[in-house]
């Protein structure tokens, strides 16, 4: 049985964090390179950006909800949860520090009962910044207790007791503004919910318009979250944006289309501090242990299992992430080196990402397909003007799995521009194919020494959760039609 490769795996393994949504296709590398936009990203501060009104040594406090908060680990996700407060620090630059006080659940009402809102009266101060949102349980009234505790009406203006915008005023509006804070409000990220014709359908109804008309009626600074995040929903549509969700253990349920994963949390983090006018020269980059990438790798996949003894000599059985490492040693994934070490610690190589993601594609069942070497060469000579032989370019025992990663992509390579909304004109990239190899041969060959930054790999992880769920499906339909025709016979 073949599977082909969707979308989001194509798509995750050359995309980074991408925000423009038109592009030519001569500057397609370049958007699309993480060194590059890394390297060349100049944000124009404007005189009345909002970082500005902020102290040099300032706090910049976030409320908020789930979709904001911190977390670890989790037994119920295959792929985790992630808020977008937890990378904020990332793009600023400077003294700021960002503490984040937002909490899984809870509504701009439910919120003034936590213990991160005592903490939020005691220590915000002059020169500080809040930064406020809420929006995805303040509507919610299904329970006497939600009504109660939760619930705020969005209809109310701020005079009106009980309604979203007195809420959002009276508990952090003006609580900011009488410390000599930087209040900023900020709407609710969207859902990833698409209508028949995907599109991202509205799903916060008068809460985002009511933290907009706030921010006008009081004069607060306001970034339009939802606007931002539909459009980067709408852009990029229905299959690439699970890239930047969690996803559950329990395949059943599938994609969590509330909350991020890294990926995404890194997405929306780095729109706020755009909106901020966080006057940085990007950030610096965190690359993936192999300890980091197997034990996500195998979480995905479902093996998991305790392990008893050593795993590899630099292994020991006490080590956080030695179930998982044993799992790959006994899945094949991984073998160690020469000497029987693992190297957990160290930045995992990019070609090594690829070994490893396409043996657990084998592990799971999902056959790669071979790779024409020769096309393959060709467009290593022509694109890299490579003087010496591809097999050189890689260790001994990357190279077939190198090979046919790519050529996995190579026949994929149409996903890149699947419901990308754009006025430039692609007809002229003759050769789609030849590109894929080209971005994929980049990142393997450039970016190898460096390692996988941490922002791609749960998209990565995300794609491979999707082909594995979608295997896993078409058997359990074959075997009802198994069973059917036992019955009939």
């Amino acid at each position: 049985m073949k599977f082909k490769l969707k979308g989001a795996l194509a798509k995750a393994a050359v995309l980074t964090l991408a925000f423009s949504s038109a592009m030519s296709s001569t500057a397609f590398a370049e958007e699309f390179d993480n060194s590059y936009f890394r390297e060349n990203a100049i944000i124009s501060i404007k005189e009345n950006a909002i970082i500005n009104k902020v102290s040099e040594n300032g706090t910049i406090y976030i409320v908020g909800d789930s979709t904001a908060c911190e977390y670890g680990y989790d037994k119920n996700y295959a792929v985790f949860r992630a808020g977008w407060g937890m990378y904020l620090s990332r793009y600023l630059s400077g003294n700021r520090k960002v503490v984040n006080l937002a909490f899984s659940g809870r509504s701009s009402k439910s919120f003034t009962s936590e213990e991160n809102y005592k903490k939020l009266k005691e220590d915000l101060t002059a020169g500080d910044c809040l930064l406020i949102q809420f929006g995805h349980n303040d509507a919610k009234k299904s329970t006497e207790e939600d009504l109660k505790n939760r619930y705020t009406d969005p209809e109310g203006d701020i005079n009106t007791e009980g309604s979203f915008k007195n809420s959002l005023y009276k508990n952090y509006i003006k609580l900011a503004e009488e410390k000599g804070a930087v209040p900023v409000l900020i709407s609710p990220v969207a859902r990833r919910k698409f209508d028949e014709n995907g599109r991202v359908i509205d799903s916060h109804g008068s809460y985002d318009d009511a933290v907009e008309e706030l921010a006008k009626e009081t004069g607060v600074d306001f970034i339009d979250m939802t606007a931002k995040t539909e459009r980067l929903y709408n852009t990029y549509g229905t299959e690439f944006t699970k890239a930047f969700h969690a996803a559950y253990k329990d395949k059943t349920k599938g994609i969590d289309n509330t909350h991020y994963n890294a990926y995404g949390a890194n997405v929306a983090a780095l729109q706020i501090a755009i909106e901020l006018g966080a006057d940085y020269n990007f950030y610096e980059e965190v690359f993936v242990t192999r300890g980091e990438f197997i034990e996500g790798l195998m979480r995905v996949i479902g093996e998991t299992e305790k392990t008893e003894g050593d795993v590899f000599t630099d292994v020991p059985a006490s080590h956080r992430y030695a179930a998982s490492i044993a799992a790959a040693k006994r899945a094949g994934i991984t073998n160690g080196d020469n000497d029987g070490k693992f190297n957990p610690d160290e930045a995992l190589k990019s070609y090594d990402a690829v070994v490893f993601i396409t043996r657990a594609l084998r592990y799971a069942g999902i056959e790669c397909p071979k790779a024409d070497i020769t096309a393959v060469k060709k467009v290593f000579y022509d694109t890299f003007d490579v003087k010496r032989e591809v097999e050189s370019l890689f260790p001994v025992y990357a190279f077939d799995d190198c090979m046919d990663f790519l050529e996995l992509v190579k026949q994929n390579s149409k996903y890149i521009f699947s419901g990308l909304e754009t006025d430039e004109d692609f007809s002229d990239i003759k050769n789609m194919s030849e590109d894929y190899i080209y971005y994929i041969g980049a990142l393997i060959m450039e970016e190898h020494s460096k390692g996988v930054p941490v922002e791609l790999k749960d998209g990565l992880f995300i794609a491979l959760y999707e082909l594995i769920s979608d295997k896993e499906k078409t058997e359990v339909m074959e075997l009802d039609l198994n069973e059917v025709e036992k019955v009939e016979n």
